[in-house]
């Protein structure tokens, strides 16, 4: 396993984090500028300015922010196998590469990349990745997503999807993608293997839900059968949203959901850039989540996340990467781009505390699992972060929520626990492990090419360059 076993792990032993900044994000539990955190059988037992617990093992918190670890609602861990294939160009863009390269990949390549992306988050400090698997061919495919967390065993929840197209192209353009992707566009998903696979594996750090095309990738019969299946099987449901201007221009998807009472908390969209004030208002009215990626929608020019609009019409938003095939899984630098942006398109000022809850507490709230995590308080399950503050780059004083949004860098995130187990501080992971998991997913983007029909000097070539 990646994530080598620490004392704690072996021992059973509780943690103690001793002498940290404790930032919470928790309406119940006020913030210590100096605290202790008890961590016993993977929750939290104790949040107090001084704990005593002669057991414990002692994690010093001084100089250092203890808070909820990032939690990421919209990531499609396996599309990083084409980094360095995709960019912006009209042939080689996301939606182009994905619909060409796709149906070239295999179980093993996905499991390869799934787990490549998850050594990604933890690095950055985060604890719970939305796994939206939109190219899942068949029952192996999903096995392999989910297989891949048993080395870096953060928090999951899987969303199973179907291969799917662009939103702007037409019906018969679509049709034309998902028929070189081996499916027909009126073909339904069958939700009935997404059970059973939920059945299968019963970690309580994986949650399973579905990816649906949603009304701009599908005809109606397919759509409307899906989520009331997905509803039938007590299903999350994740979809994208209003992303791009070719959408909106043709089909209002969140008006065709509420025509047919299809809104409801739990209905996660993705982007919803491009949505208008009353279709807003719907989201609000109904609970429905909002994941927004400035980082994505920089690089590719769509729109800017309505940030303001979304928070002013109490919709419950949070954040997410989308792909590491094209951006840094760095929830520090999607803040940052989100109150940049904000500043640029609105003039607004958004606190930095502002910006932490929705890349904690809303994450966990957007994924059902604001009763387990997402902020620090008693109770709740151990996932949190260390954050170094005594650095050259986050030294300072005032708010540390300040420092952690304009200031902090992945290099700053010093400890990493999930579920009360610490899988990223001393020696975790492993650099030998870590190797090991890029060496394995350069081979896999080598196979992937190679189907695709790439010569092998080129393939040889870039999966050296990975490699190195």
């Amino acid at each position: 396993m990646c994530a080598q076993q620490t004392t704690a792990d072996i021992t059973g032993r509780p943690v103690l984090i001793r002498g940290a900044y404790v930032l919470t994000m928790d309406d119940e539990q006020p913030d210590l500028p100096m605290g202790d955190i008890l961590i016993r059988d993977g929750a939290i037992a104790e949040v107090a300015s001084r704990i005593e617990a002669v057991d414990a093992m002692v994690i010093e918190g001084e100089g250092r922010v203890a808070m909820p670890g990032f939690i990421d609602t919209h990531w499609h861990l396996w599309f990083v196998l084409f980094r360095g294939i995709v960019d912006d160009l009209p042939d080689t863009s996301w939606f182009a590469t994905k619909a060409r390269m796709g149906p070239f990949v295999r179980a093993e390549d996905q499991e390869a990349a799934v787990q490549l992306s998850l050594v990604e988050a933890l690095s950055t400090g985060i604890t719970t990745v939305h796994n939206w698997a939109h190219n899942i061919g068949g029952p192996a495919d999903a096995e392999a997503n989910v297989r891949a967390r048993a080395g870096i065993p953060l928090r999951m929840h899987f969303s199973y999807g179907t291969p799917s197209t662009h939103p702007g192209l037409s019906p018969k353009q679509a049709a034309t993608v998902m028929r070189h992707a081996g499916k027909a566009l009126d073909e339904p998903m069958d939700l009935s293997e997404v059970a059973a696979l939920r059945d299968r594996w019963t970690d309580p750090l994986l949650t399973f839900g579905v990816g649906l095309r949603g009304p701009a990738r599908s005809t109606a019969s397919v759509w409307e059968r899906e989520f009331a299946q997905a509803r039938e099987l007590s299903l999350p449901i994740a979809m994208h949203c209003a992303g791009t201007l070719d959408e909106v221009e043709w089909i209002r998807q969140i008006e065709l959901l509420a025509a047919v009472n299809a809104l409801g908390p739990d209905l996660l969209l993705a982007h919803c850039n491009r949505i208008t004030a009353d279709e807003r208002e719907l989201l609000a009215a109904h609970g429905v989540h909002v994941s927004m990626n400035p980082l994505n929608e920089v690089r590719y020019a769509l729109a800017a996340p309505q940030l303001s609009e979304l928070l002013d019409a109490g919709v419950s938003a949070s954040f997410s990467i989308d792909s590491t095939a094209v951006l840094p899984a760095s929830p520090f630098e999607t803040m940052r781009t989100a109150y940049g942006l904000e500043r640029v398109r609105t003039g607004r000022i958004v606190a930095p505390r502002t910006l932490l809850r929705l890349a904690t507490a809303g994450g966990a709230r957007a994924l059902g699992l604001a009763d387990r995590v997402g902020s620090i308080r008693k109770g709740k399950r151990a996932d949190l972060v260390l954050l170094r503050l005594d650095r050259p780059g986050t030294i300072g004083t005032g708010d540390p929520a300040e420092r952690i949004v304009h200031c902090g860098q992945p290099s700053d995130v010093e400890t990493v626990i999930v579920d009360g187990r610490i899988l990223k501080g001393a020696g975790t992971p492993s650099a030998s492990d870590v190797a090991r998991i890029v060496a394995n997913a350069g081979a896999a983007q080598g196979r992937v090419l190679e189907r695709a029909g790439r010569s092998k000097e080129d393939v040889a070539r870039i999966v050296a360059t990975v490699a190195r």
